[in-house]
Protein backbone atom coordinates (compact mmCIF):
# COMPACT_ATOMS: atom_id res chain seq x y z
CA UNK A 1 0.00 0.00 0.00
CA UNK A 2 2.93 2.20 0.29
CA UNK A 3 3.92 4.06 -3.09
CA UNK A 4 7.39 5.29 -3.98
CA UNK A 5 8.43 8.05 -5.00
CA UNK A 6 10.67 8.05 -7.69
CA UNK A 7 9.39 6.62 -11.59
CA UNK A 8 10.21 2.85 -11.92
CA UNK A 9 12.88 3.84 -14.87
CA UNK A 10 14.64 6.40 -13.07
CA UNK A 11 15.24 4.47 -9.73
CA UNK A 12 18.32 3.69 -8.18
CA UNK A 13 19.33 -0.05 -7.05
CA UNK A 14 21.16 1.79 -3.70
CA UNK A 15 18.29 4.00 -2.35
CA UNK A 16 14.23 3.63 -2.29
CA UNK A 17 12.24 6.63 -1.53
CA UNK A 18 8.74 5.82 -0.22
CA UNK A 19 6.17 8.72 0.13
CA UNK A 20 4.36 9.37 3.60
CA UNK A 21 1.68 11.16 4.58
CA UNK A 22 2.52 14.74 4.85
CA UNK A 23 0.94 14.59 8.24
CA UNK A 24 3.72 12.35 9.71
CA UNK A 25 6.42 14.51 11.08
CA UNK A 26 9.89 13.21 9.14
CA UNK A 27 11.55 13.35 12.45
CA UNK A 28 9.69 11.39 14.72
CA UNK A 29 8.89 8.92 12.05
CA UNK A 30 13.01 8.32 11.78
CA UNK A 31 13.39 8.60 15.73
CA UNK A 32 10.75 5.84 16.28
CA UNK A 33 12.38 3.26 14.11
CA UNK A 34 15.57 4.12 15.73
CA UNK A 35 14.25 3.81 19.41
CA UNK A 36 11.95 1.01 18.48
CA UNK A 37 13.43 -1.24 16.16
CA UNK A 38 17.19 0.01 15.91
CA UNK A 39 16.75 0.93 12.10
CA UNK A 40 17.94 4.02 10.66
CA UNK A 41 16.62 5.32 7.89
CA UNK A 42 16.53 8.80 5.92
CA UNK A 43 14.32 11.82 5.11
CA UNK A 44 14.68 14.25 2.13
CA UNK A 45 15.32 18.03 2.14
CA UNK A 46 11.86 19.52 1.48
CA UNK A 47 9.98 16.67 0.23
CA UNK A 48 7.35 14.29 1.99
CA UNK A 49 9.45 11.22 2.04
CA UNK A 50 11.41 8.71 3.60
CA UNK A 51 14.98 7.00 2.53
CA UNK A 52 16.28 3.55 2.66
CA UNK A 53 19.61 2.76 1.77
CA UNK A 54 19.99 -0.33 0.00
CA UNK A 55 23.55 -1.35 0.18
CA UNK A 56 26.40 -3.22 1.77
CA UNK A 57 25.35 -4.78 4.73
CA UNK A 58 21.82 -3.84 4.30
CA UNK A 59 21.42 -6.02 1.48
CA UNK A 60 21.82 -9.02 3.53
CA UNK A 61 18.15 -11.01 3.50
CA UNK A 62 18.22 -10.71 7.49
CA UNK A 63 18.38 -6.90 7.21
CA UNK A 64 15.89 -6.32 4.43
CA UNK A 65 13.41 -8.00 6.19
CA UNK A 66 14.23 -5.77 9.59
CA UNK A 67 14.09 -2.69 7.61
CA UNK A 68 10.54 -3.62 5.92
CA UNK A 69 9.39 -4.95 8.77
CA UNK A 70 10.31 -1.54 11.10
CA UNK A 71 8.70 0.60 8.56
CA UNK A 72 5.59 -1.34 8.27
CA UNK A 73 5.33 -1.31 12.39
CA UNK A 74 6.00 2.60 12.15
CA UNK A 75 3.83 3.19 9.03
CA UNK A 76 1.20 1.59 11.56
CA UNK A 77 1.87 3.45 14.79
CA UNK A 78 1.40 6.39 13.10
CA UNK A 79 -2.05 5.84 11.90
CA UNK A 80 -1.32 4.10 8.35
CA UNK A 81 -3.22 0.82 7.13
CA UNK A 82 -0.32 -1.26 5.99
CA UNK A 83 -0.27 -4.63 5.03
CA UNK A 84 3.08 -6.08 6.50
CA UNK A 85 2.54 -9.35 6.02
CA UNK A 86 1.68 -8.79 1.81
CA UNK A 87 4.87 -6.86 1.99
CA UNK A 88 7.13 -9.25 3.86
CA UNK A 89 6.00 -12.03 1.55
CA UNK A 90 6.45 -9.91 -1.45
CA UNK A 91 10.23 -9.70 -0.09
CA UNK A 92 10.39 -13.17 0.51
CA UNK A 93 9.31 -13.85 -3.10
CA UNK A 94 11.68 -11.59 -4.63
CA UNK A 95 14.74 -13.21 -2.80
CA UNK A 96 14.09 -16.30 -3.92
CA UNK A 97 14.14 -15.44 -7.79
CA UNK A 98 17.49 -14.06 -7.05
CA UNK A 99 20.46 -16.22 -8.04
CA UNK A 100 23.23 -16.56 -5.99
Amino acid sequence: GLKLFVPKEFRLNSVVAIEKPEEIKTGEFIDHMIQKYHVEISGAFGRSIVRIGQMGEQCRSENLFKVIYATGMTFRHFGQKINLAEGMAELESSLEKLEY
